[in-house]
Parts: C-alpha cells; structure tokens; sequence
C-alpha cells in the first residue's frame, strides 16, 4: 500500500532544501515519531504554501482515521494549524496542475478548510462562506461543506448567509447531484428554523439522492411532525432508492405503532 504524502502536494515543488529535508524526514520509515513530529512542525511554519498543504493534508488525514481508534498525534499543533488554516483561507486560490489530472483551482483552500473541517470554530463561518460562494472547483466544495458542518454545529446563532450560499448550491440544478447532496450535509447539526425550512423544501422540490438526504435530516429533527411529509416522499421513491432513502423508510417503519 503507498504510503498517503498529499491530497494535492508534491514534494517536487518545495521552495527550499530545508523543506524538502524536512518532507523526506516526516516520510521516512526510519525517523522517530519525534523527528516527525519536529518535520511536521518545520512544514506547517513555513510560508510555503506547499509545505503548509502537505501539513494540513497529514492532519486531516490522520484524524480521519481516528475514527478506526488510531490517535492523531498532530493534535498538539491545533493552534497553529488554525492559525496557518485561516490565514491560507485569506490568500487568492492557488491552481495545481498534476500529469494526466484535472488541475484543482484553490487547492490552497481545499487543504486548509480540511483542518477546518476538524478544528473549526463558530466565527470560521465567516471564512468558509465566501470561498463557497466563489468556488466551482469539487475539492474546494468538498472541503467547504465538511468545515461548515463543523462550525454550525449545535449553534442557535443565525448565519442568512451561509445558509443562502448552501442553497443556492441545493437548488442549482446544473450543479452535479453529488454536490447539492453534499451540500444538504452541511446543514446536518444546524438546528435553526430556517435551515428547517430549507429542507423542507428541498425534500419536496429536489431530485434523488437530494431529497432523501433532507428527508433524513428532517426525520433525526422532529420525525413527529414531519411525517405526513416522510411518509408522501417515501411512497413516490422508486422501491429500489437507497441510502438514505433507505434509512428514511426504515424509520418509518419502525416508528409506525409510536407515530399512530
């Protein structure tokens, strides 16, 4: 199996020597954990765009595999990973190009809302929307919906803005399925009427697996009063409509008898 370096990275294009010292020592096989950990440290504290997105992919790629039960032992850095995060997400978007790939526009952006995605805090918000507003580029997207996810998570506080961007996104129908459905994901712990509203209407008005996804947020909101709404959507999917459509039939049925 290779061994992960970057979502967008390489070392090729490393400003310095130090730098690229410091990239082949976090690799290596024979370093110490703290020779990486001082490697990893060396790469997010530099200026290099480049050594910093290598840093801040490690990280969230390393956390995403805490979920498995391994530790992340770049934790210990969450300050200045945010602190680098939100001053890369203030700079215009870098375009990397690779042999035979899609050249992503602001992988800069894509590898610093990734720590967001883990790290980030309420007032990030005011980072993450404008980026989404402007971006078109999948990583980017990708990345902004997991950061604002964690941002909104469990406020009560009001964003209009953040929530018109997320739709427009949900309602554009020339955007790809995947996309608008990831977009619905963001809203998934912002409990807040009008992201309620927004929901509602993109379980009624949106295609598959776009009104499932909200169909499922609304059924983990208030099944309860969301039902009659549920129980339509369910009966006009096809029989064979999966995850989440699945998931949203499954409540339903097994909530009937407590629903009745």
């Amino acid at each position: 199996m290779n061994q992960f370096k970057s979502y967008y990275w390489t070392p090729q294009d490393l400003e310095t020597k130090g730098l690229r010292r410091a990239y082949q020592q976090f690799f290596s096989s024979d370093s110490t954990l703290e020779q990486k950990l001082k490697s990893f440290k060396r790469l997010l504290e530099s200026d290099s765009v480049i050594a910093q997105g290598i840093a801040f992919d490690n990280f969230f790629y390393t956390e995403s595999l805490s979920r498995f039960g391994s530790s992340n032992p770049y934790w210990q850095y969450s300050e200045q990973l945010l602190s680098q995060a939100r001053e890369q997400l203030k700079n215009p978007p870098v375009t990397v190009t690779k042999p035979k790939e899609k050249a992503i526009v602001g992988a800069n952006h894509a590898s610093a809302l990734g720590v967001l995605a883990h790290l980030g805090q309420e007032h990030d918000i005011s980072l993450i929307e404008p980026i989404l507003c402007s971006s078109c580029d999948i990583n980017v997207l990708d990345m902004g919906f997991r950061a604002a996810r964690q941002c909104l998570r469990n406020t009560e506080n009001l964003y209009p803005e953040i929530i018109l961007t997320l739709s427009q996104i949900v309602f554009d129908e020339e955007s790809d399925l995947g996309t608008r459905a990831a977009a619905i994901g963001a809203f998934s712990d912002y409990i807040v009427p009008e992201v309620e509203e927004v929901l509602v209407k993109a379980a009624k008005q949106c295609p598959l697996p776009i009104s499932a996804h909200a169909a499922w947020l609304l059924s983990v909101r208030n099944l309860k009063k969301h039902v009659a709404l549920l129980q339509e959507l369910s009966k006009a999917w096809p029989d064979d409509a999966m995850y989440p459509a699945s998931e949203v039939r499954e409540l339903l049925k097994s909530s009937s008898q407590t629903l009745s």
